[in-house]
């Protein structure tokens, strides 16, 4: 697979677009895809890492929602952090490219990535090692089909990032597909909560297929503790009745 030119995510584009604008800073602005997720989780005196975190306004939502919440947001974009950083000294920010971090295993509690999972090519990549990050939950959200393989193709699907003029992947995941690959068992999740509504009328993404078979989806990834992960694998190979992953999807048309 060709490497993902990363510097995209520091276009100058999208550094003004978060820095200037009041998004995402109160509960109620998030998106359904984006709020589901987070009312599913348990978040009260919790560990963050935000993935992603662009000018670290989810610092804000989060606390507006959640008892002592200790936050921690990283960004690719160095402008964006220097943002989040003004705003909130009362958080931790760090400028990194996620996939480079030297963070131990299981250091957060929970690992969240918002508006940006279903850009990167490499996504099974980057959920490996959200789930290597996390004690308990993993939270993100994407883009859905129902029916069809995942496309991943650029030259098939595709938007222009934030008018930087530079074409970005726009993945569609197949939910099938994806939640197959929530079964896997290094990753250990005990239970996924998905939650996928259709594209609230236009969409600047240039998509493979009409609007009407496309979702926008969200998902809650619950890991087992790390005290019942041998357990599980030895029911799963006596073929205990109970499944290894809990599936709990609310999304139309979705047949288990």
């Amino acid at each position: 697979m060709e490497k993902q030119d990363l510097s995209i995510f520091s276009a100058s584009s999208k550094s003004k677009s978060y820095i200037e604008n009041k998004t995402r800073h109160t509960f109620n602005s998030l998106e359904p895809s984006i709020k589901y997720p987070l009312e599913r989780a348990d978040l009260k005196n919790s560990s963050i890492l935000d993935v992603g975190c662009a000018s670290g306004d989810m610092f804000s939502s989060l606390n507006e929602k959640f008892d002592e919440v200790e936050y921690v947001g990283i960004d690719i974009d160095e402008k964006c952090i220097d943002s989040a950083t003004t705003k909130y000294p009362e958080a931790t920010f760090e400028a990194m490219d996620f996939m480079s971090n030297s963070y131990k295993d299981e250091s957060f509690d929970t690992v969240m990535m918002w508006s940006w999972w279903y850009m990167a090519p490499n996504w099974k990549e980057i959920l490996i090692e959200a789930c290597r990050l996390s004690r308990k939950y993993v939270l993100f959200d994407t883009r859905l089909r129902l029916a069809g393989p995942t496309v991943i193709d650029i030259d098939l699907s595709y938007q222009y990032y934030h008018r930087s003029g530079r074409r970005n992947h726009y993945i569609l995941h197949n939910l099938y597909t994806l939640l197959a690959f929530f079964h896997i068992d290094y990753l250990h999740i005990k239970k996924v909560t998905g939650y996928g509504y259709p594209f609230p009328g236009k969409t600047t993404a240039f998509l493979p297929l009409p609007t009407s078979e496309a979702f926008l989806g969200g998902f809650c990834l619950e890991r087992y503790p790390i005290d019942e992960r041998d357990f599980v694998r030895i029911g799963v190979q006596s073929k205990n009745i109970t499944p290894y992953v809990d599936l709990d999807i609310n999304i139309p048309g979705y047949r288990k």
